[in-house]
């Protein structure tokens, strides 16, 4: 059986064109997963979620979301809690508690107070929050940045704390994580 001019030319025609889509399809494929990546890991609760850094993961600690990164479990962690509103629950008094030094003692007696560093409000994902940084009000020489926000019916705080040490390691990352925060309840 021949082809003929016309048969070889309907082939010939066909079988470039099936190239010429694998070799586009496979290119775009290959350049989507280098420059895209995947989505990244998100932490989410009934009341808010933000994405994690790389390297980032959370543990459920009873009322808590305690995040680390693996290769860092000391020197930086994110907390995340929330509770059930009450009247003391404004952020006028989230703003005044940010404002006043803590008062610590480390188990070995050693008593410090806390520098305040910054306190403010500020929008974040179409919410207020009261946002304000502290040094040693959790533990000695670590900065703690706190974020409290209300719903109808949830008070959120959000911690970051990081040694001294690694502030300018770890700052970006919680920026970014701090910047997808979203919260669901009005």
């Amino acid at each position: 059986m021949t082809l003929g001019k016309r048969g070889v030319f309907v082939l010939s025609f066909l079988l470039a064109a099936l190239a010429t889509g694998l070799a586009v399809g496979g290119g775009a494929w290959l350049a989507a997963s280098q420059l895209v990546g995947k989505p990244p890991e998100r932490l989410r609760t009934s009341v808010f979620e933000f994405a994690l850094v790389p390297g980032w993961s959370c543990v459920r600690e009873g009322t808590e979301q305690v995040c680390r990164k693996a290769t860092a479990s000391k020197e930086a962690i994110a907390i995340m809690t929330m509770k059930e509103r009450g009247p003391s629950d404004t952020l006028e008094r989230y703003r005044q508690h940010l404002s006043t030094p803590q008062q610590q003692r480390d188990k070995n007696g050693t008593q410090w107070t806390s520098d305040v560093i910054s306190v403010e409000q500020r929008r974040l994902g179409g919410r207020d929050w009261i946002v304000g940084r502290h040094l040693g009000s959790e533990v000695r020489n670590y900065y703690t940045d706190y974020y409290a926000a209300l719903t109808s019916h949830k008070a959120i705080l959000v911690t970051f704390s990081v040694h001294r040490s690694a502030v300018q390691a770890f700052e970006p990352e919680f920026r970014r994580m701090v910047d997808t925060l979203k919260v669901f309840q009005d």
